[in-house]
């Protein structure tokens, strides 16, 4: 659908039948840090719905997304479907939905906030690089009926204050876990008048100081 993104650029709408995407992606460690990001308009979830699924039946299962039949986003594992809060996805509307994984187990969050945790679903071991989008791996259950726009997998596991940065469209937003202390950022701009490029020009003088610096003091207006 070439309109019908969350941003009207459009997205994906599979009809809860028999659509779906397929792909591969690396093999995946256990206890690996990765992230799944996605908006999504279900129209309706009385299926339990795979957003995304990583893995083979009958060999193993690396790490994905559902939303169970009331709207509770889950996590999908090697072990089983594991939910993560309760309900907060709803129909006829877009919502933003990412899982965060690491060692300590996955992290849910809908439209920017933390939603529930579960300590057991991790990533698992596994070799298989097959991933299917809006049906379950290997099967026909667990269709999505519904849009899905910019679904991203991430290596490495987002935080709250940037999956919210995310769910905000703040893309020109750092947040402060992306910088580290005595770091110097620097940007180098040219620019264009939309005929030609200008003069370049630098700014290195962005530190990030080891304490809070000082207030700094107005003169005007005063």
């Amino acid at each position: 659908n070439a309109t019908g993104g969350y941003d009207g650029r459009g997205a994906y709408k599979l009809d809860g039948d028999d659509d779906f995407l397929r792909g591969n992606l690396p093999p995946t460690n256990a206890d690996e840090r990765i992230t799944i990001t996605v908006w999504v308009r279900p129209d309706s979830f009385s299926t339990s719905p795979t957003v995304i699924k990583k893995g083979k039946p009958g060999s193993c299962f690396g790490y994905g997304m559902g939303i169970s039949s009331v709207g509770t986003l889950l996590s999908l594992d090697h072990e089983g479907d594991r939910s993560l809060g309760t309900r907060g996805i709803v129909t006829n509307d877009w919502s933003f939905l990412a899982i965060a994984y690491n060692a300590t187990g996955a992290f849910g969050y809908i439209n920017g906030t933390f939603v529930g945790n579960n300590t057991i679903s991790q990533t698992t071991s596994c070799a298989q690089t097959n991933y299917t989008i809006g049906i379950s791996v290997g099967g026909v259950t667990e269709d999505f009926n519904g849009h899905i726009d910019e679904l991203t997998i991430w290596n490495r596991s987002l935080t709250e204050y940037q999956i919210k940065a995310l769910y905000r469209n703040q893309t020109n937003v750092i947040v402060a876990e992306e910088t580290t202390r005595t770091q110097n950022w620097s940007v180098r701009v040219t620019p264009n008048d939309g005929q030609e490029d200008g003069a370049p020009v630098l700014s290195n003088g962005v530190l990030i100081f080891n304490s809070k610096p000082t207030a700094p003091v107005l003169l005007q207006p005063p």
